[in-house]
């Protein structure tokens, strides 16, 4: 893929989940790395619309890869609450998906690599923005332990271990074929 096929995919992207952003993107070798930085508009954990809030986070990621590895999504804010069951690691790098159930779903979906990119960044930049949300909504109402309504994947193997058995049988995948 080209560098100004992906311009064409990113300017129809970002522009909806990115109050301000810069793209850049390196070439290294055979392939592009590409970290997007920026103000993301957050969501509403509660209703379906952005809130008037923004984050400043750096999205990295490696669109031939996408299908095997999620963006890495670092949050620069200091109201982030950083620890598993805020789903916020060293570094403010965020969990806002399950890998197997990324990967299980994106190779469910076989698309082009603009219509695999178009989804898989979407999909991530709407799922961090609600996880953002929450982290916001929670510092802004003092709520210091994850509210046990806001539902979530365990951590690590646990999680895989209820993604596995949640998923519907067609999903099954190769995880339980090479348990």
């Amino acid at each position: 893929m080209q560098g100004t096929e992906l311009d064409h995919i990113f300017n129809n992207i970002f522009p909806r989940y990115f109050d301000i952003y810069h793209i850049d993107k390196i070439k290294p070798k055979k392939e592009w790395k590409v970290f997007v930085v920026g103000d993301l508009l957050l969501d509403n954990p509660f209703y379906d619309y952005h809130l008037s809030r923004t984050a400043n986070v750096k999205v990295t990621f490696l669109p031939n890869k996408l299908a095997h590895q999620l963006p890495e999504v670092q949050v620069n804010e200091l109201w982030m609450k950083q620890s598993a069951d805020w789903h916020c690691y060293p570094g403010n790098i965020i969990c806002w998906e399950l890998k197997e159930r990324w990967i299980d779903i994106l190779e469910e979906k076989k698309r082009s690599l603009e219509e695999l990119l178009t989804f898989a960044l979407t999909w991530c930049l709407e799922s961090s923005a609600s996880l953002i949300g929450r982290h916001w909504y929670a510092h802004t109402n003092r709520i210091s332990t994850w509210p046990k309504e806001w539902k979530f994947w365990s951590h690590g193997e646990a999680g895989i271990r209820e993604y596995e058995q949640n998923k519907p049988q067609k999903e099954k995948s190769r995880h339980e074929k090479k348990n």
